[in-house]
């Protein structure tokens, strides 16, 4: 039986999704205190971090689907990003937030680099592989 389906499937998720996946990765996910604080903060630039991590992960997804992240610019937190499933809710969150760290805590950034550096070379080596015509070898 092949797992893949479960990677291949395309889900549509709200950028709000993404952004609460988001600030899970960054441990500050939490509707009491602080938390919710320091979450609120960093809302004004998710979006923009968002936008950098879906056209650097559509490698990804594309290797999956032979789609596109749609839309490739979301502008609102209502909006809702189309990909598969292993980028909608594990990379493209990752990545994102990774961008978010770099304007708080570049420790955090680094962390969070070297687990999507990871987590990219993971579903990349799961992506079925393909064969095309070789032009001229010389």
């Amino acid at each position: 039986m092949n797992d893949n389906w479960v990677i291949k499937t395309e889900v549509s998720v709200s950028a709000e999704k993404i952004f609460s996946i988001m600030t899970s990765f960054l441990g500050i996910n939490g509707s009491l205190g602080a938390q919710e604080q320091i979450s609120e903060r960093c809302r004004p630039g998710a979006l923009d971090c968002i936008n950098a991590a879906i056209h650097e992960v559509n490698k990804i997804n594309r290797e999956f689907s032979n789609n596109d992240i749609t839309p490739s610019v979301v502008t609102s937190f209502e909006e809702s990003v189309t990909a598969v499933s292993a980028v909608a809710y594990n990379v493209l969150p990752l990545r994102a937030a990774t961008f978010l760290a770099l304007r708080y805590d570049v420790k955090t950034a680094q962390i969070l680099q070297k687990i999507y550096d990871m987590t990219f070379e993971i579903y990349h080596g799961a992506a079925p592989a393909k064969a095309g015509p070789i032009s001229e070898a010389y």
